[in-house]
Formats: C-alpha cells, structure tokens, sequence
C-alpha cells in the first residue's frame, strides 16, 4: 500500500473511532511509536495522518503531552476543508520553491493588518500528484521571531501546523474562502498550463485568526481543477 494512500487510511480509521465513539473527547491517543507499531508504519506516516486530523478539528495536540480528542458536536455537519480532503487524490510530491522575509504589498498589509513597514515570511511550495503539478502554495506570515523559519523549509506543513510552533491551536480560528479564478502566467507556469487556453484554477484562501480575532496567517492554495473534487465554471 502506497504510504501517501496508507495516511489517509489510518486517519479515516481514528476519526470513525471518534465519532463511533470508542475515542471519547479529552482522551489521549496512544504515543506515535505506539501507533506506528500498530498499524505497522513509519512515525512520519502516523505524524501525517494526526496532522490531518488536527487540520480538520477532530484532535489537538499538546506540545510536550500528547494528542487528544477535542470536543465535537454529533448534530453539526462538518465540511472538511483541509487540502487534502478537496483533492481526487493524495498528493504525493513537495517541492519548495522559496522561503523568504519579505516587505508586505498592499494586500498583505489589508489582509493581515500589519503596518507597511512591518515583514512578512512568504513560503511558496509546489506539490504534485504522480510528478504532475497540482497544487501552487503560497503562506503569509507575519514574522514572529519564534517562528522556526528554518524547519519551516524541511517539510511542507499546513499554515495552522506552522502556527502551532507559537499558538495554542485551540485558540485559532479559521476563515476560508473558495474562488474560481484566472490563472496569471507564473501560476500557469508553475502547474504546467497553457496560458492562452482560458483554463480556470480553483483558489482556496484560508485565513488564521488568534483568540483577539487578529489575523496571524493567510495562505492561497491554486489548484488544477482537473484534480479538485470543487467545481465551478467561470469565462477567462
């Protein structure tokens, strides 16, 4: 079994548990060792199957005590809205294209309601499905000096994981908004598009707010709609 297949697998099984029941709220979850041994997998499998979980709000973690079952309400419709749970299927390459700390343009300054002259730390990935391009990923960070920018480069991470470094996860709060857009040329380039043939790519925008509702992330996610389970319809 493929590991990027093997992760999602794992992850359906413990959110079941949970909303079955047997994995109740506040309830810690074995060690990721522990894990590992059990389904029979690498920690980094485990690692990435709990992080799918924590993204989609049906764990939260501890740091220095472990992973535990947050509270949930059976009567509430969940969408998950995580990346992965929008794509036909698992993405299976990461490659960083740049991480850098940046004077903020204009949107930046509006959306994450910084002064002009403050920085920002820009983190651009591209990931792949069976060496194809799928996915453009930018994040905007305002720059935290306990952020640990340089682990940041080693793996590609969801905004709220890089977060998770300084915030509670807990005490963050999302927004997401959903757009059908046209492609400019860098975007074209970077998933392997023709520019003139008025393709459409499916832009995800997610917003991080602290517990204060200040906004403390953004990132935009440009995907290939030929991949996204989202569809829409919009004229270049």
């Amino acid at each position: 079994m493929e590991k990027s297949i093997k992760y999602i697998q794992i992850s359906d099984e413990i959110k079941n548990k949970i909303l079955s029941g047997i994995l109740k709220p506040n309830e810690m979850l074995s060690s990721e060792n522990q894990l590992a041994a059990e389904y029979n997998v690498s920690r980094v499998t485990i690692r990435k199957a709990l992080m799918r979980l924590i993204d989609e709000g049906y764990l939260f973690s501890v740091p220095g005590k472990g992973t535990f079952v947050d509270y949930f309400n059976k009567n509430t419709y969940r969408i998950p809205l995580s990346l992965e749970s929008i794509l036909k299927s698992p993405y299976d390459g990461e490659t960083l294209i740049g991480s850098k700390i940046i004077n903020p343009d204009i949107d930046m300054v509006y959306h994450l309601q910084i002064a002009p002259k403050e920085k920002v730390i820009s983190i651009e990935w591209l990931l792949s499905i069976e060496n194809n391009p799928v996915v453009y990923d930018i994040k905007y960070i305002p720059f935290f000096p306990a952020l640990p920018i340089g682990e940041i480069d080693l793996k590609y991470s969801s905004l709220s994981r890089i977060l998770s470094s300084k915030f509670n996860l807990r005490d963050l709060q999302e927004e997401i908004a959903i757009e059908c857009v046209c492609p400019n040329d860098k975007i074209c380039r970077y998933l392997g598009m023709n520019f003139d043939s008025n393709e459409a790519v499916i832009l995800l925008n997610k917003f991080i707010y602290d517990r204060e509702n200040n906004p403390v992330g953004w990132s935009l996610n440009y995907i290939r709609s030929d991949y996204c389970t989202l569809k829409a319809e919009f004229q270049c």
